[in-house]
């Protein structure tokens, strides 16, 4: 059911979006009750893959997974089936990314793990996000006054770099609530999910879930811990799409649970 819409995605390209129906379907064989082993089998091949892309950060994930598979209880067999699964997948990831991703994807992904390298070039997006962020101080600069936005230093301000935009006219204390509005939504939607039936509930979880990873991946590119994906962020990236579809989610799950007030 993931890997349909992921396949279409994928053919945009925006492996960013399509990188969401992956984690959702990851997300759901984690809750789902199977054995270590199952789960195992799903998680370790994303994750050497991730890792991959650093060699130190790699060879401490190989170490303390070894130590990890030392200890667990599992058979002997099974623990050098995982552990030659995450040798092999992390040693031949970065050949085969770099046949199959396309140049400005390796650039993004050579920008996250080395800003510096080019700062007017490929960091050069990072880069000015992150001068807006700074520039905006405790209070901020006042609405509509960024210097950044104002002067077009700041590229997609109205979408891909919205919480940079934010952060430089409102500041630390506008971030600070922007963050409790989005605390309150996720702490709603757990609400709504009580006493909700196994699909219901599933669909509610995955649309947290939805809402999550777009936010950390949006704010995290922008602050160079996480790669530049291109998605927006939640309720206040411009995209009439998005934000209709954001809508929807909700609108469903107030559904769901009127649904159960009637039949309760």
């Amino acid at each position: 059911m993931c890997l349909l819409p992921f396949i279409f995605i994928l053919s945009e390209p925006d492996l960013g979006q399509g990188s969401f129906y992956i984690s959702s379907f990851y997300l759901i064989i984690l809750l789902k009750k199977s054995n270590l082993n199952t789960k195992l089998f799903y998680i370790i091949p994303p994750i050497s893959l991730l890792f991959s892309l650093n060699y130190i950060i790699f060879l401490s994930f190989i170490i303390i997974f070894l130590i990890f598979l030392i200890y667990v209880k599992m058979k002997i067999l099974n623990k050098i089936l995982f552990f030659t699964i995450a040798i092999i997948i992390g040693l031949f990831s970065p050949l085969a990314l770099n046949k199959f991703l396309k140049d400005y994807q390796k650039e993004r992904i050579k920008t996250f793990l080395n800003l510096s390298r080019d700062p007017k070039g490929s960091g050069w997006q990072v880069s000015q996000g992150l001068i807006a962020i700074g520039s905006g101080g405790i209070k901020g600069k006042g609405f509509l006054k960024g210097s950044q936005k104002g002067l077009a230093f700041l590229p997609a301000a109205h979408s891909d770099f919205i919480f940079a935009s934010f952060s430089e006219e409102f500041g630390f204390i506008g971030c600070l609530f922007l963050f409790f509005l989005y605390f309150l939504l996720f702490i709603n939607i757990l609400n709504l999910m009580k006493n909700m039936d196994s699909f219901s509930y599933i669909f509610s979880l995955l649309t947290i879930f939805s809402f999550l990873y777009n936010f950390f991946l949006n704010i995290g590119g922008q602050l160079g811990i996480l790669p530049l994906t291109g998605i927006p962020l939640p309720f206040l990236s411009y995209g009439g799409t998005h934000m209709l579809t954001n809508f929807l989610f909700l609108s469903l799950l107030r559904n769901f649970q009127r649904s159960f007030l009637n039949k309760g």
